[in-house]
């Protein structure tokens, strides 16, 4: 049985990138391997879980419900696909409605551990394509 953790939002800006070179990683010394980690490490994130407690409790109570360990290893990963896809949507549909408009916002729906073709389908899906080609190219080349 895969592992999981309840649906939450990290984020990255720029400012706090370069604090995460600075402090881990030797900043402007550090190696390209380095920088693409902590451009795009979603647990490095000083936001990681940023609103947690005021935005989703109710999502978590919801996630306690649907997703038993009781599940058979079939329906648990039947149950993380369906949140996973729900995600994808909610996140496809606040793009379309211009909540993330004039932002360089990489949205993404990850399984963790990566699942990679499933999250480059999602990435590439919920991106534009300079966008999506970035992390593309710092995390699958």
């Amino acid at each position: 049985m895969m592992d999981c953790a309840v649906p939450c939002i990290t984020a990255l800006s720029e400012e706090a990138y370069q604090r995460l070179l600075e402090e881990y990683a030797d900043g402007d010394d550090s190696s390209k391997e380095d920088r693409s980690y902590y451009r795009w490490a979603y647990a490095e994130s000083s936001y990681l879980g940023f609103g947690y407690e005021e935005y989703f409790n109710e999502v978590s109570d919801c996630f306690s419900k649907d997703v038993s360990y009781a599940l058979s290893d079939t329906e648990f990963t039947e149950h993380i696909n369906d949140w996973l896809e729900a995600m994808v949507k909610v996140m496809k549909t606040l793009k379309e409605k211009g909540l993330f408009e004039g932002r360089r916002i990489l949205l993404l729906a990850e399984q963790q551990p990566s699942d990679t073709d499933y999250n480059v389908d999602n990435a590439r899906y919920l991106n534009d394509e300079t966008l999506f080609g970035a992390w593309y190219k710092d995390n699958m080349e």
